[in-house]
């Protein structure tokens, strides 16, 4: 019993200690110098992709309607026009915990950008 608590405990703390060991990625900050208020949905856009990032673009509808269903989940309240959320990948372990950039991107009516949240998530996969 104690080799098979050990054989199945031991890549979970093995995997903790690394992540608390990895330093957190400047990826957040980078994201929130570039992606400035005032800056048009297609420019936006156009930089994500450049980072490999998977998003989508909800319409301003649609936006709202997802606020009111999931809004303890959302970071920022809708600004009259479209919000995309979106992940970039950083990397993964061989232990199997993987880091990703998680965001949130609101626009306001004339699709300018209003605000955006970036966040580092850890996991294990």
């Amino acid at each position: 019993m104690r080799l098979f608590l050990r054989i199945t405990l031991l890549p979970a703390v093995c995997s903790m200690l690394l992540a608390c060991a990895e330093t957190a990625s400047p990826l957040p900050g980078e994201l929130s110098a570039e992606l400035r208020p005032g800056m048009p949905l297609a420019e936006v856009s156009v930089r994500l992709k450049a980072r490999n990032t998977t998003y989508s673009v909800k319409d301003p509808a649609a936006c709202q309607a997802w606020m009111e269903k999931n809004g303890n989940r959302s970071q920022l309240a809708p600004r009259g026009g479209s919000c995309l959320f979106g992940k970039i990948p950083i990397d993964r372990s061989v232990l199997g915990t993987r880091r990703d950039v998680i965001l949130q991107v609101v626009f306001d009516p004339d699709e300018k950008l209003a605000d955006g949240h970036f966040e580092e998530i850890r996991s294990i996969d």
